[in-house]
This record gives C-alpha cells, sequence and structure tokens, in this order.
C-alpha cells in the first residue's frame, strides 16, 4: 500500500493532498551494486523504470531510498 500526493507516472490523483489508493501496484526491485550500508539499482513496474539508491540503516531493518523515474 501507499500514500501520494500530486501527479506521478503510476496513478492520477483523486483529489488534492494525500491519496490513499486502495489499489496496489507490483513494483520489481534490483540492487546490482553494494558498498557498506549504501546499495544502487532499479526499480520497475508496467512500463516505468526508475534508478534506485539509499542506504541502510545501522540497525539493518530501516533503510533509506531515492528513485529518479524515466519509462523503459
Amino acid at each position: 500500500m501507499a500514500v501520494f500526493v500530486g501527479a506521478n507516472p503510476y496513478r492520477v490523483p483523486e483529489h488534492s493532498g494525500p491519496n490513499f489508493p486502495s489499489k496496489s501496484l507490483q513494483f520489481t526491485f534490483v540492487f546490482d551494486h553494494q558498498e557498506g550500508n549504501r546499495f544502487s539499482g532499479q526499480s520497475t513496474a508496467g512500463i516505468f523504470r526508475e534508478t534506485l539508491i539509499g542506504a541502510i540503516g545501522p540497525d539493518n531493518p530501516a533503510f533509506s531510498s531515492m528513485m529518479m523515474g524515466s519509462m523503459l
């Protein structure tokens, strides 16, 4: 499940402000490089591919990431 604000390549917002869609999307994540706790890779969903970069926190379950999108 997700929450989003504004337009994005995957969904059209139903209204301004936070949107909580009930329909889920399937993403595939491929991590192709890791150095220490930092990683990079790609995320794909439908016709979209995004570069994914991030870091795993010292407690391992937590991570932060950033996606930069483009169409396949």
